[in-house]
């Protein structure tokens, strides 16, 4: 590969001619830089985990037993999960227009991650509702 600018071979990976500075290929610097929405989607994900897991002490204080008609026992396991599940979300289509965009990694990740807060807080929802 030549620099368009000064004519001179550089690497097939460079982004910056080594002679002059000129940015060669902005295909590869923009997607070096456009991981946001992956590690947003990772972050997210670990996010929705942690308030899961910390969701499971509430279980355990069984101060939701005072919640003694449906609606409020609903009212109770929807405000439990809640936060996690919107963390889920976000980090799931965050991780999807990653993947369309055809990165993978970060998204990968954050993706599996929101996955097992859908599952913590299935479980949460059904555990406050069954007892």
């Amino acid at each position: 590969m030549y620099c368009p600018n000064c004519g001179k071979q550089v690497d097939e990976k460079a982004v910056v001619c080594i002679n002059c500075g000129c940015a060669l290929n902005f295909n590869q610097l923009l997607s070096k830089k456009s991981r946001g929405k992956g590690i947003a989607s990772m972050v997210l994900g670990i996010l929705g985990v942690v308030y899961s897991l910390a969701g499971f002490s509430i279980l355990t204080d069984l101060s939701f037993l005072n919640y003694e008609d449906y609606a409020s026992r609903i009212g109770y396991a929807i405000g439990t999960v809640l936060f996690q599940s919107v963390f889920a979300i976000i980090a799931i289509c965050l991780a999807i227009s990653e993947r369309k965009e055809g990165k993978n990694g970060f998204n990968t990740a954050g993706f599996w991650l929101s996955i097992v807060t859908f599952i913590f807080v299935v479980i949460q929802f059904f555990a406050i509702m069954a007892y």
